[in-house]
């Protein structure tokens, strides 16, 4: 080990003093400034306080890496369950500057409120119960109940199942006829509790006609025939289905679509 450095040229009548220095690995000290400065590490300081080192990569940038945090997710939980506890320990996540911060608890529900980055945004999905499980809540939405077909005989739908919905749209699409005497009558027939069915709601197509025919179920609107809309005031239970009945046994082509209305 080398003897520590002093100043060459002191105040005249001062002892020369302890210049600035450190010591290298192989026991000799050097002068400490610009040219050989102290050595030090890159550190980052947490929303608590706390100074994090930074670790270094190849290409020279810097990551941080704390306790109990996952390192390939920007979410963790940090602090365990209690034991007999359902409450959820601390979740920390990264920030838009790479910070690890705990993720605020605080609500942010009112009109006007700041921006907070703390906070974990998430998904969420609106369900029903209903009466043995949860439904997901639906949207207006439309199928198809019968193809395109020839027909001779009366024909049902499959059962449907309504989640959400007041009312239906049905569409009866007609493209070829028997003859110039037969007619079809359209049906909404409800079911309940697998306790039989019975019609709520129908419209008779005119003999010796093709095209589309309508049939509006929703409950409060005024019942009357518009063109070749038939509006109908009633609602649609949760198991319902549609039917066409034949007035003879002439051969029909048509199918049937729907919508259902919120």
């Amino acid at each position: 080990m080398s003897t520590l450095q002093r100043e060459t040229n002191p105040k005249s009548g001062y002892a020369p003093s302890l210049l600035p220095q450190h010591e290298r690995k192989d026991g000799a000290y050097i002068s400490t400034g610009e040219n050989n400065p102290l050595p030090s590490a890159g550190y980052i300081q947490s929303a608590e306080g706390l100074w994090i080192p930074q670790k270094g990569k190849n290409d020279g940038s810097a990551n941080v890496n704390v306790t109990n945090i996952p390192t390939k997710q920007n979410v963790g939980v940090v602090d365990p369950l209690p034991a007999g506890s359902n409450a959820i320990g601390k979740v920390y996540m990264s920030d838009l500057e790479g910070d690890v911060v705990e993720v605020s608890s605080a609500a942010n529900a009112n009109d006007g409120s700041g921006t907070n980055t703390r906070f974990m945004y998430t998904s969420a999905f609106q369900q029903a119960f209903n009466g043995s499980g949860w439904d997901r809540w639906r949207n207006n939405t439309e199928g198809l109940l019968l193809p395109s077909a020839w027909r001779t005989t009366p024909t049902t739908s499959a059962t449907q199942i309504n989640h959400n919905a007041k009312g239906v749209f049905l569409c009866l699409d007609i493209t070829a006829i028997p003859n110039a005497t037969e007619t079809l009558i359209l049906e909404v027939k409800s079911v309940i509790n697998t306790n039989g069915s019975w019609a709520y709601a129908n419209y008779t197509i005119p003999a010796n006609t093709i095209g589309k025919f309508y049939l509006l179920v929703y409950p409060g609107i005024g019942e009357k025939v518009i063109n070749r809309v038939t509006q109908a005031s009633s609602v649609i239970p949760r198991s319902w289905y549609a039917s066409v009945n034949h007035s003879g046994t002439g051969a029909w082509m048509y199918s049937l679509s729907f919508a259902t209305i919120l």
